[in-house]
């Protein structure tokens, strides 16, 4: 969902430690803004089909 609507990419990594989490890279404020804008809305979505 975050690439097909956001331009997102995510990297998975296999290694132990690392399976469980998420590492966010972003290079210019712009780009950490546009993150911060798609995390809250994707956050917000799940919030309200869960309450369903």
């Amino acid at each position: 969902r975050l690439a097909q609507e956001y331009g997102i990419l995510i990297r998975y990594y296999a290694k132990p430690g690392l399976r469980d989490h998420v590492r966010i890279s972003a290079g210019t404020p712009e780009q950490v803004d546009m993150l911060l804008v798609a995390l809250r809305e994707i956050a917000r979505d799940d919030i309200a089909i869960s309450r369903r």
